[in-house]
């Protein structure tokens, strides 16, 4: 079972989905307004980790579809598949996962500016 209790928490919480899933080259102005929303949440870490290892759509955890790639990529993350059966999800998921994810924030991936990912798409 996914526990996604954390997004009662959330900033976002109440917002109109559809504009979590617009494309960030169409609409930087509701993709900044996001990303400030985000800079000011509880639950950022939280909703970072999901993201990574969850989301492939959409704007999550501060950033865009082809951040969380990016991001994938550098530290060796893997994107699980939400179709998957009687996962019981912690904070950080697999400890390979969470290890993954403390050096991606270690070198300031998870809370950098927009475009500032060394290597985008």
């Amino acid at each position: 079972m996914l526990d996604l209790s954390w997004q009662d928490g959330a900033a976002c919480k109440g917002r109109n989905t559809a504009d979590f899933y617009v494309e960030a080259d169409d609409y930087p102005d509701v993709i900044a307004e996001l990303r400030e929303l985000c800079e000011s949440c509880a639950v950022l870490p939280k909703c970072q980790i999901y993201a990574l290892e969850w989301e492939y759509y959409g704007f999550w955890g501060g950033m865009t579809m082809s951040q969380r790639r990016a991001a994938r990529r550098q530290f060796g993350i893997k994107k699980r598949s939400l179709r998957s059966a009687n996962l019981q999800i912690l904070e950080g998921g697999k400890r390979e996962a969470r290890n993954n994810l403390e050096r991606a924030r270690a070198v300031g991936v998870a809370r950098r500016r927009p475009g500032s990912l060394q290597n985008p798409r």
